[in-house]
């Protein structure tokens, strides 16, 4: 085959240092070296990880060694741990230069327990480290139960602690022989059948026809006659293997192998997770530079003449100013700015004296409590604890324009709840699944009428089983029925830290269609004026585009969601929501004309006028993925366009907002002194040179401030740019719309309008009876 020699200059890490570099690729022939050379670099990418993933485990970029890590306990939950790796990964930076960058990575993996003791765990049968397997079993013998197992363990992969399958001892001893580590043949389970050992029988196989000379013979005598194996929970249905899950085994005899991905289900994990992760900056680099000696240095990188420099270049970056914020009139605002660099890192207070730019409508207030199964109600709250709670919130949702009016309240009485029109106070208990807490708030809702708000007062454990089935319906209720729900901590709601009704009430507005402040920017001259000055520059409107996933394994469909900016002042929105083949990232061409074409027609009846220019900002797309963004997303926004009129060709700016972007920087807190302690970089630090390709127009943003550990900003790749906005524009104009998530007072870590639509989307996977609202 032909031999094609690739020479650049260096290959970094976000800069390291510029050895030459030489690079072999042999049997290339499709390999182009015209545009942006891509497949160059995914030839990079592919040498340096070679060599690792042959003989570790990869997931996605990341590489992790089962060698070296430990079984330890990290989690409640048993049969989980965390696997500590690196990510590498080959792009190309300014001039073209291959630049490699690494970080620390982590992932959440089953350890390699027994089937049993795994299922014990997951429907919580453990106790003092015992398996309840009689409770196991029945159990199992609950349809839901068996069909959520079933769910759950799809295509995991397990092996056997029995002679069956001698070819796999032998493929084990091949796969040692070649130098490999960690996770040794498996069989992916396939079925959790509801038969017993005893009861499922088969053709007797001729070598057991004179041992047992019936026709057929049950997997429990199988097993004892042909292995010797006598089975010690024969009460235990079979689990199933190959096509169908035809080929049954006892349960008992199956282990999962360790190191396959697991999910973080509970508070607890997600905060394990974020303790092992969150590490100072300083600390984290060191990391960093351990984790880039080790790549580049095996025999395939040597075989390639591939090397990595050894050393961090400084790049250069610079911070954008904050921007101001609006409360109350626009013709006399009350002003909060940002301490971006100050003590509130970015964080702001409401301003004394100021209301909410548009109250939300709030017709009925109802109180619900939903206490632990098996509490009483007295115990959780009770109605001084309540009044004294309410008090507080209803002062200060005045203060702000709010009016919250909860009524009288009704007393409690022993363990039931007598209900009293105005207003309600409901405690739930005992309710085990989700659709009963659905009907029982349903029926209570269902003459109530609009507007009407629901202050859930939940328990304070996060892992408690029966606290996720009350956010989940009460999100349906938001969606289905059309009631607000806002949820309070009990502890929170006894005892608010400062702030915390400001806060609260900051997200209870929203959900009653309310806004709560409003851009400020500065004019030439000097001076604030409300709106966003891209918006105020001519009709604009803004979007912001995701689509929301079910779990990985589900056949459910994913959602993808547009909402739309109607105004300069970011506060009045328009929501289209289609669902989509599940799994699937880019929005079909049908579908996004549709919301696009909705979204166009909704921007005219609200100011009068057609845009003239669309900003699209899309959340959740890869590199790979942006030649058919182009082909499918822009293009259906050209087709909605020529769909209104004839002839109508609104200027369109479309970017990519890609979170981390695989890249850390890190600061001198006090300037560039030789052994100066590297920090995190300030909120709104923005790096456009030397890790973007020049190629294309991108730049790095970090707008928000890394509260624990070291912060991670976002990569926007701007796709297209018809009216040739400058780079200081668009970071500018990007910069400030992290400013504008009115959930919370605070700079956050991406743009407002894909915040937006993530929660429209996720939402809406709560709505199946609809297409679109």
């Amino acid at each position: 085959g032909d031999k094609i020699f690739i020479s650049t200059r260096r290959i970094d890490s976000l800069s390291m240092e510029r050895p030459g570099l030489k690079l072999t690729w042999q049997y290339a022939r499709s390999l182009r070296l015209e545009g942006d050379h891509r497949e160059v670099y995914q030839v990079y990418d592919l040498v340096l990880r070679h060599e690792q993933s042959m003989m570790f485990k990869a997931v996605g970029k990341a590489i992790f060694n089962p060698d070296r890590q430990t079984w330890r306990d990290r989690f409640q939950n048993l049969n989980k741990t965390l696997w500590l790796g690196h990510r590498q990964s080959v792009v190309r930076g300014e001039g073209g230069t291959p630049m490699l960058l690494v970080d620390k990575a982590v992932t959440c993996v089953l350890r390699p327990v027994s089937l049993i003791e795994f299922l014990c765990v997951e429907l919580g049968l453990r106790q003092h480290r015992k398996l309840s397997t009689q409770e196991l079993a029945a159990e199992l013998r609950k349809p839901k139960v068996l069909a959520d197992v079933r769910k759950q363990l799809n295509k995991r992969k397990v092996t056997h602690r029995h002679p069956q399958y001698a070819e796999w001892s032998q493929r084990w001893e091949e796969h040692k022989r070649k130098g490999k580590s960690g996770i040794g043949p498996s069989r992916p389970l396939t079925d959790v059948s509801d038969k017993l050992p005893r009861e499922h029988c088969f053709e007797t196989p001729p070598e057991l026809s004179q041992q047992h000379p019936a026709a057929e013979i049950s997997v429990q005598e199988f097993f004892r006659l042909r292995y010797g194996i006598t089975l010690q929970y024969p009460e235990l249905v079979l689990v199933g293997f190959g096509k169908g899950g035809r080929n049954l085994v006892p349960m008992e005899l199956c282990d999962f192998v360790g190191g396959e991905a697991a999910r973080l289900a509970t508070a607890d994990e997600r905060s394990k997770l974020v303790k092992e992760t969150s590490q100072p900056p300083a600390q984290r680099l060191e990391e960093i530079r351990t984790l880039q000696r080790d790549v580049g240095r095996d025999a395939t990188c040597r075989a390639f003449g591939l090397e990595v420099g050894p050393l961090l270049d400084n790049v250069p970056g610079r911070v954008l100013p904050v921007m101001s914020l609006g409360y109350g009139p626009e013709n006399n605002p009350r002003v909060a700015i940002p301490e971006a660099g100050g003590k509130f890192r970015g964080n702001w207070r409401t301003p004394p004296g100021a209301t909410y730019i548009r109250p939300g409508n709030v017709q009925r207030c109802v109180v619900g409590l939903f206490p632990p199964s098996g509490k009483d109600h007295q115990h959780f709250l009770d109605v001084g604890g309540l009044q004294r709670g309410l008090s507080g919130l209803i002062a200060d949702a005045g203060k702000l324009g709010l009016n919250l009016d909860f009524g009288p309240l009704v007393r409690l009485e022993g363990r039931e709840v007598r209900l009293q029109d105005p207003s309600l106070l409901m405690c739930l208990r005992d309710t085990s699944s989700a659709e009963e807490v659905e009907q029982e708030l349903a029926r209570a809702f269902g003459e109530l009428g609009d507007n009407v708000l629901l202050l859930a007062i939940i328990p304070d454990q996060n892992n408690n089983a029966w606290q996720h089935p009350i956010r989940a319906t009460n999100k349906a209720l938001c969606s289905r029925i059309g009631i607000a729900v806002q949820h309070c901590k009990v502890n929170k709601f006894k005892s608010p830290p400062p702030g915390y009704w400001s806060n609260l009430l900051d997200k209870l507005n929203l959900k009653a269609l309310g806004t709560n402040y409003y851009p400020l920017c500065e004019v030439p001259g000097g001076g604030l004026q409300p709106g966003l000055q891209l918006l105020r520059a001519c009709p604009t409107v803004l979007l912001g585009c995701d689509v929301h996933h079910a779990a990985p394994g589900s056949s459910r469909p994913s959602y993808g969601a547009l909402v739309g900016t109607m105004d300069k002042f970011f506060s009045s929105h328009y929501t289209e929501v289609r669902a989509m083949t599940g799994r699937q990232e880019c929005i079909p061409v049908d579908d996004m004309e549709s919301m696009v074409r909705e979204q166009l027609q909704a921007f005219y009846r609200y100011n009068g006028i057609p845009p003239q220019r669309i900003i699209c900002y899309r959340d959740g797309v890869a590199h790979n993925q942006f030649e058919e963004v182009h082909e499918v997303e822009i293009h259906a926004i050209e087709r909605a366009c020529h769909a209104i009129e004839q002839g109508y060709q609104p200027q369109i700016v479309f970017i990519v907002e890609q979170k981390g972007g695989g890249a850390r920087f890190f600061t001198n807190e006090n300037g560039r002194v030789p052994g100066q302690q590297m920090g995190n970089q300030p909120p709104l630090t923005v790096v456009d040179t030397v890790v973007v390709d020049e190629s294309t127009f991108s730049f790095h943003l970090t707008p928000h401030h890394g509260m624990k550990g070291t912060s991670r900003g976002n990569l926007y790749s701007v796709l297209r740019n018809d009216p040739n906005l400058s780079s200081d524009d668009l970071q500018r104009f990007t910069s400030q719309l992290c400013h504008l998530f009115q959930r919370c007072k605070k700079i956050v870590s991406k743009v407002a309008p894909n915040y937006n639509a993530h929660l429209a989307a996720e939402m809406w996977g709560l709505k199946e009876e609809r297409e679109s609202f």
